[in-house]
């Protein structure tokens, strides 16, 4: 018997090839034509964008800028100092040195201010020359850089924005303890340890909101809302966090809900030092179990957040009955016809309203870690704590207006 190589080229012998000699010089053509194509002349088209690429890469840019924030957070004092004027020299030499078809560097993007995952999404969305402007986070996004400006109508009904009621806080001493200030009460569980409670109804922050269980009532009654379809106004809950960073991987300390089973009260659970952290998750979803929660940007940043700490603490997750996002329809309204559609934009064009001497989202952070130091030491603090208290609980009243506002001009 001859032996012979299905590869062997030098064989000349007439004999007619087997199946499998025949497949055996097919994938030697194939090997040797892929090495021939594959070689940087033959290469005369690009790839294909898989869908969803520029949302991951969006993404991807939006978590470096998280991040570069968070390391600022929790830096030392000099360092945040340092990183603070080092970015301000890299934002100047990165605006002359900019290309306009350029993709921003996540190594050369100065820290963003921004207090919320959805600004730090539309900054980095601006930055981005001729990119998509719909991303996975569901953020809003500005006009392209270059584009022509939006002219902004302001409906006739919109208050004048010039003269807004104005609305402060109480302030306090230095040496003026949170139970004294707050007139909270300290909530004990055997199993989760302790936190702390301010309960208030909302008429004691402004008399204009003792009208708002009367007002919510006609929109359920409307039926505007599918998210809200079936819900009674005891069903409601307008929840609000304040947190030390952007990311569920850092604790909260705030979560603030409005309920209207009696009258509107709101709870303000709060964490006076960060171990207290898991009372206060569990004491809330206990609370809001089985309700229609609101919130103002929940869906993308608020109840993931909840989800994730809660996780952290292995502790039960409250099930919703449902979840309504004022900030989605508070763009479908309003985005032609206000300058943006930030919460406190949109309190001071529909609720005429203003507030005095607010607390920037930014400075929360720090300022609570302030907050948990002294508190620590001599139980004061109460001058650190209450505007931000003050700043969840207008958020949350702020919401609950917005919801009548929207069926209320709708229907007028």
């Amino acid at each position: 018997m001859t032996n012979f190589s299905p590869l062997d080229e030098s064989n000349t012998d007439d004999k007619p090839l087997s199946r499998a000699q025949r497949l055996a010089t097919e994938i030697k053509t194939q090997k040797s034509d892929s090495v021939v194509n594959a070689s940087p002349e033959n290469q005369t088209s690009k790839r294909a964008v898989r869908p969803g690429s520029r949302a991951r890469e969006m993404n991807k840019r939006i978590r470096e800028v998280v991040r570069e924030q968070e390391n600022a957070l929790y830096s030392s004092e000099k360092n945040a100092i340092s990183l603070d004027a080092n970015a301000r020299n890299l934002a100047s030499q990165n605006a002359s040195a900019h290309h306009e078809n350029a993709a921003p560097n996540a190594s050369s993007t100065r820290l963003s201010v921004a207090s919320s995952w959805e600004k730090i999404a539309d900054e980095v969305a601006v930055s981005q020359v001729g990119r998509s402007r719909g991303l996975a986070t569901g953020a809003a996004r500005g006009p392209s850089v270059g584009s022509a400006p939006t002219e902004v109508t302001t409906p006739r009904w919109l208050p004048n924005p010039q003269a807004p009621r104005a609305i402060s806080g109480e302030s306090f001493g230095r040496e003026v303890s949170l139970h004294q200030a707050l007139r909270g009460q300290e909530k004990i569980s055997e199993i989760h340890g302790a936190h702390y409670l301010v309960s208030r109804a909302a008429a004691s922050y402004d008399a204009a909101f003792s009208s708002l269980k009367t007002r919510l009532n006609r929109v359920l009654d409307g039926e505007h809302f599918a998210a809200l379809s079936g819900a009674n106004v005891e069903d409601l809950l307008f929840v609000d966090i304040e947190t030390t960073g952007l990311s569920s991987s850092v604790p909260l300390f705030l979560v603030g809900a409005l309920g209207l089973e009696n009258e509107a009260q709101l709870d303000l659970f709060l964490a006076r030092d960060l171990p207290e952290e898991r009372a206060l998750l569990a004491a809330f979803n206990t609370l809001a179990e089985g309700k229609t929660l609101i919130t103002f940007n929940g869906k993308s940043f608020d109840w993931p957040y909840i989800e994730g700490r809660s996780r952290a603490h292995r502790l039960p997750i409250a099930t919703p009955r449902a979840h309504f996002d004022l900030l989605h329809h508070a763009r479908r309204h309003w985005k032609h016809s206000l300058p943006d559609c930030k919460l406190q934009t949109l309190e001071l064009f529909l609720c005429g309203r203003t507030r005095v001497d607010d607390i920037p989202g930014r400075e929360i952070p720090r300022t609570y870690h302030e907050f948990a130091r002294l508190h620590a030491q001599n139980q004061t603090g109460a001058h650190l704590m209450a505007p931000i208290l003050h700043h969840n609980a207008l958020d949350i009243l702020t919401m609950a207006e917005l919801l009548c506002i929207m069926t209320e001009k709708r229907d007028g």
